[in-house]
């Protein structure tokens, strides 16, 4: 009776044939295989950012608050698609609308209608802030929203580089029309 329980025999058995030793090796090789897998599939999820479908709607009507077409919008789309960091595709607000409640793109960013008229108002009277307007779904995938909102960080400094350059040069052109009326002023005096 006692031989049943002891140790020794125990083991003879579970070698005895080979479905135990599959077994056994399947047992001690599955949890290190989820492991590693699931490992690699979160080991470095903010070097994907190129990978993850974005859909970028550009509302803007390129309007600036002097009247005159500037298209700051237009700009602000091209340097996104060109610098290639991100996997922007412009399409129209309806499609970008269905395309993230279906799953097709993690998130969206829009330029509102005003974009350029406010990039534009701080050189006028009534400065304005430049908004952009970027919409995620936490329902497709909870990881890919966080991702995305750090490639919202990715498109703000594009697009500050893009605008600010363009500002910057504004305030340089003013301050040189600022000199000679100066200079013209001083001569007058």
């Amino acid at each position: 009776m006692l031989a049943a329980f002891s140790l020794g025999s125990d083991i003879t058995r579970y070698f005895r044939g080979t479905m135990p030793r599959v077994a056994l090796v399947t047992i001690i090789l599955m949890p290190l295989l989820y492991g590693a897998m699931y490992l690699w599939a979160f080991w470095n999820p903010f070097g994907a950012v190129d990978k993850i479908p974005a859909a970028i709607v550009n509302n803007d009507t390129g309007r600036s608050s002097t009247g005159q077409q500037v298209d700051a919008g237009d700009q602000v789309v091209k340097s996104l698609l060109d610098s290639g960091k991100l996997d922007l595709i412009e399409v129209p607000e309806s499609e970008a609308t269905a395309g993230l409640a279906s799953g097709k793109y993690y998130y969206t960013v829009t330029i509102p209608e005003n974009f350029t008229e406010a990039v534009e108002s701080p050189s006028g009277d009534n400065p304005e802030k430049a908004n952009l307007v970027f919409t995620f779904n936490d329902a497709n995938n909870y990881l890919a929203t966080i991702i995305a909102q750090d490639a919202s960080e990715q498109v703000l400094n594009q697009i500050n580089a893009t605008i600010g350059a363009e500002g910057v040069g504004q305030i340089l052109t003013g301050l040189e029309s600022a000199g000679s009326g100066l200079k013209k002023a001083a001569d007058g005096a």
